[in-house]
């Protein structure tokens, strides 16, 4: 598999985090920690994950990214994915989630 890239370029109210690479079992923890991570210096509250140059990603990958909105999410931030790549849009949609990571057992108002 290829190696994972992962670069975050803060603005002005949000992070926009750039991934390049395969996420996998062996990759997918970095991808997380690096999300978790995010601190926004003037309090950011969005993080948009371009999955552009993503070549593949497996459940372990989709497990991290929503670890990583929850974790966004009781901080009073949100995480959204863009640029996906046929191959993310793939397991996006077989694991019925948008773009937003939104799946029926996740209400938008309700804190866990």
């Amino acid at each position: 598999m290829d190696q994972l890239d992962v670069n975050v370029e803060l603005r002005d109210r949000h992070a926009v985090v750039r991934v390049r690479g395969a996420i996998d079992l062996t990759t997918a923890a970095l991808l997380g920690s690096m999300l978790e991570n995010i601190r926004h210096p003037g309090g950011g509250c969005r993080v948009e994950v371009d999955l552009d140059q993503v070549s593949f990603m497996d459940c372990s990958g989709l497990s991290e990214l929503l670890r990583a909105k929850q974790h966004l999410w009781r901080q009073g931030r949100s995480i959204k994915l863009v640029n996906c790549s046929p191959q993310v849009d793939r397991l996006l949609e077989m694991a019925g989630l948008d773009h937003r990571l939104d799946a029926p057992w996740y209400g938008r108002d309700a804190r866990a």
